[in-house]
């Protein structure tokens, strides 16, 4: 990843942020804090494992992938206008459906790592649930926080983008 400091940066922002609203909003505030900190910090796990996870499988797939590049006409004095090269590829139209296609396309989405982060996730809200300290206020202000950081810095990344081209 580029842009570490600056995703950092604004995901320390957003909770510094959300802290002084809370602070400021809510009577509760350590049981508000909690589950704000709880819901942050479990989605960031989970975004951050389904990146990588992500990550891993288009930069194997990327390496599979073979790119033509089109002849030059460094030679050819006046171009055609009817002029056409055309590229065949074999491509297997037929549908395969078995065993070892299904686990190939399930461990698009599954590995280890998103498993745990999924569990974490979903075992810090039954923590909260059954200890009778959720805030509903407060936990969905976690999961939009980390929503929120992640469209800032795609904003961002854009706006990068288009400075340096």
């Amino acid at each position: 990843m580029k842009y570490k400091k600056e995703l950092l940066f604004i995901f320390l922002f957003l909770n510094i942020i959300s802290f002084l609203i809370l602070f400021f909003i809510k009577r509760n505030f350590l049981i508000n804090f909690l589950n704000y900190e709880i819901a942050y910090i479990s989605f960031l796990f989970v975004m951050f494992c389904s990146y990588f996870s992500y990550k891993k499988n288009v930069l194997f797939l990327a390496n599979n992938l073979k790119i033509e590049k089109k002849p030059l006409f460094i030679f050819l004095k006046k171009a055609n206008k009817d002029q056409k090269i055309i590229n065949y590829r074999i491509i297997n139209d037929d549908f395969e459906n078995n065993f070892f296609t299904k686990i190939k396309k399930i461990s698009w989405f599954f590995n280890i790592l998103k498993f745990f982060a999924y569990m974490i996730f979903i075992f810090s809200f039954l923590y909260l649930q059954g200890n009778f300290l959720f805030d509903i206020f407060s936990y969905l202000w976690g999961l939009i926080s980390v929503s929120i950081g992640i469209i800032f810095f795609m904003i961002f990344i854009r706006y990068e983008f288009k400075k340096n081209s």
